[in-house]
């Protein structure tokens, strides 16, 4: 809870700085310091710069059982 009240704190006070260019954020478009810097953000997930690692199976022998259990 004290790391909420901080992070609060931080924002009331404005000493945020955004991720994408490290001006300090402003509260309505928080994290980030403009709706632009925003946007590139978001283009940067969209063109896939910004992944989430996951483990997955590469031969995808998963899914094959998975629809195998379907059927029955």
């Amino acid at each position: 809870m004290n790391e909420m009240k901080k992070n609060l704190k931080l924002i009331k006070n404005n000493k945020t700085k955004c991720p994408t260019c490290g001006n300090f954020s402003v509260k309505s478009s928080y994290p980030f310091c403009s709706q632009r810097c925003s946007s590139i953000d978001l283009g940067k997930w969209f063109d896939g710069k910004y992944s989430i690692p996951s483990v997955e199976d590469p031969d995808g022998l998963d899914i094959v059982k998975l629809s195998e259990k379907d059927k029955s």
